[in-house]
């Protein structure tokens, strides 16, 4: 996209999570883990869940996404605590 003569990159929703993703099980910083929550439950319902695959597996993070899968699906229909998000952000959770 173009901006006053510039080119603006847009990220879909799944890159996000998946960066962010793969920043929490590189780096291990809570935050990471928190944000691709935050990303997940603004765009869950409109996610591509193809994309998401393709970006998962590339990435090889299969392990990380089965943890985020696990605390996501019980926080459907409710929003978590601080705590809850905090000890399954630093891996306490599984």
């Amino acid at each position: 996209m173009q901006i006053a003569g510039s080119t603006l990159e847009i990220l879909s929703p799944e890159a996000v999570l998946v960066d962010r993703l793969s920043a929490w099980e590189f780096w291990d910083l809570d935050q990471d883990g928190i944000n691709a929550f935050l990303v997940w439950r603004a765009a869950y319902e409109n996610l591509n869940e193809r994309r998401l695959e393709a970006l998962i597996k590339v990435r090889h993070l299969n392990e990380a996404w089965k943890r985020f899968s696990s605390f996501t699906e019980r926080h459907l229909n409710t929003e978590p605590t601080a705590e809850e998000l905090s000890r399954w952000a630093s891996k306490q959770d599984p």
